[in-house]
């Protein structure tokens, strides 16, 4: 939600824009995380407000089944825990393969100037390391 205020003066029109709402403020820029195949997942927590405190409607969205998000609709101050998900269904074998994978992290907050944001993450899931005990001599 924005006011637009329309000034004219002698032939000249100035537009000035102001959010009611606050402006976006998440505390996290990115994150990355590395896992074995097979697990355990990991998971990270991160804050979502708008400036001067304002309360807003907002929702967390992403495209890839391997990341999961828990508190994807609230209103403004709220945490978000972003979680990976190694077990679906929908992987080959029920388990996310070994690979490097990205997805983008949307936050928007209806009213709130610097939305929708938009959070970048890396997961990266190796292969486990086996060692044997004469590995140790």
């Amino acid at each position: 939600m924005a006011l637009l205020l329309v000034l004219g003066m002698g032939g000249c029109t100035k537009k000035v824009t102001e959010s009611l709402g606050g402006s976006l403020q998440v505390d996290l820029e990115s994150w990355s995380a590395v896992v074995p195949y097979g697990g355990p997942g990991t998971s990270q927590i991160f804050s979502v407000s708008v400036s001067g405190g304002a309360i807003l409607p907002a929702t967390v969205t992403s495209s890839q089944n391997w990341l999961g998000i828990e508190q994807s609709a609230a209103e403004t101050p709220f945490e978000v825990n972003l979680r990976t998900v190694l077990f679906h269904s929908s992987f080959p074998g029920d388990t996310l393969p070994i690979g490097q994978y990205s997805d983008t992290v949307i936050v928007s907050v209806e009213g709130a100037v610097g939305s929708p944001y938009r959070l970048p993450v890396e997961l990266t899931v190796l292969p486990q390391l086996r060692l044997s005990p004469t590995h140790f001599y």
